[in-house]
């Protein structure tokens, strides 16, 4: 009886963080280079448009053709719970953080890549935008042909 108890109490425990709500935060500092960085693109402001405009993040890094990556993500403000939202940098402590300057080499951001695409929640936050202290933070979400 107690390894009964004891399976269903590990099985419970189990599916409870399987299907446990999971975040993370990207950091980096945007660059406008076409080679390696991240670039952060804004769309044109656009009148006929019912939303604000469409941001689009790419992790990338081309300087060497084998070992050449590209990741994109996209923050679109459709709904009020995908807006921009300032935060302080004390924010940083309690979400678990991948640095993106840091990356070097392809196989650390294919990784880094896919524990990020595994959580359910994934914002972006760009060193180079801050408003009165706090961090602008985008929620984004991996960006897929189909959408646009």
């Amino acid at each position: 009886m107690k390894k009964i108890v004891l399976l269903v109490v590990v099985l419970f425990v189990y599916v409870i963080n399987m299907y446990a709500q999971s975040e993370i935060c990207v950091i980096f500092t945007s660059t406008q280079s076409e080679v390696k960085g991240v670039r952060h693109y804004i769309s044109p402001k656009d009148s006929k448009r019912f939303c604000d405009r469409v941001h689009i993040f790419t992790l990338l890094d081309r300087t060497n053709k084998a070992q050449k990556y590209s990741y994109v993500f996209v923050y679109t403000p459709l709904r009020s719970e995908d807006l921009v939202f300032l935060r302080d940098t004390t924010f940083l402590k309690e979400v678990p953080l991948i640095d993106w300057d840091k990356v070097s080499s392809k196989q650390e951001a294919e990784s880094l890549y896919e524990s990020i695409l595994s959580c359910d929640r994934i914002y972006f936050i760009d060193r180079t935008e801050t408003v009165d202290g706090k961090l602008k933070v985008y929620p984004v979400k991996k960006w897929k042909p189909a959408m646009y």
